[in-house]
């Protein structure tokens, strides 16, 4: 028997954060490295491709009902046939594997051991513990930034191994091949970061004189 995979949808604010990687320039790559260091369940490069393709070119078919569209089914009532009405969940059921809140597990993809996540609230809200934990020392991450590990290891959660950057940042320290493992190379890589903008401002301007 053949099931529909279920379809990954995003809300306004990811749609916003994708859009604003892809106008950053970050390759597909990137762009989906930085979508799951933010929000889970995490996705593939390959629903990144889909989301740019169906976002940036005109005239494609989204999925979405038109204004003035009338489903097939509207006013149509659906009773399950058998002994549905008695396996069923019933309402304010849950199932035993339901998280509470405070809960943390790790998230795979694709097989592949990925961030760890934190129940937030109820009935099934997540963020990522090391946003969380950032966020609970310093408040909600600023618009436009993430937050990265000193050490590169996403298991480490330590707040003292946290820290925030721009994504245009993120972008230099990355071309520049930046990778700062304390507060004192990160304020040094910040600087880097400077000079280099500096630099490329002032060849733009001398190819603009001549």
């Amino acid at each position: 028997m053949a099931y529909k995979k279920k379809y990954r949808t995003f809300s306004e604010e990811e749609s916003a954060y994708l859009k604003e990687l892809t106008l950053s320039g970050h390759s597909l790559k990137e762009t989906t490295e930085l979508f799951n260091e933010r929000y889970s369940p995490p996705i593939s490069e390959v629903k990144v491709k889909a989301w740019r393709h169906n976002h940036h070119t005109p005239g494609l078919h989204t999925g979405q009902f038109k204004n003035g569209s009338t489903p097939w089914n509207k006013g149509k009532h659906f009773e399950a046939g058998g002994n549905s009405k008695y396996t069923r969940f019933q309402k304010g059921s849950r199932p035993w594997t339901t998280r509470k809140v405070g809960d943390i597990v790790q998230m795979t993809s694709h097989g592949k051991k990925w961030y760890w996540k934190v129940k937030v609230a109820e009935p099934d809200a997540w963020k990522l513990l090391h946003v969380k934990v950032w966020e609970d020392h310093n408040g909600p991450v600023p618009h436009g930034c993430i937050i990265r590990f000193f050490d590169g290891n996403f298991n480490n959660c330590d707040i003292k191994n946290l820290y925030c950057i721009s994504l245009k940042e993120n972008a230099t320290f990355n071309h520049l091949k930046l990778y700062p493992a304390n507060e004192e190379e990160l304020q040094t890589a910040r600087l880097i970061c400077r000079l280099s903008s500096l630099k490329s401002k002032r060849r733009h301007k001398k190819k603009g004189d001549t």
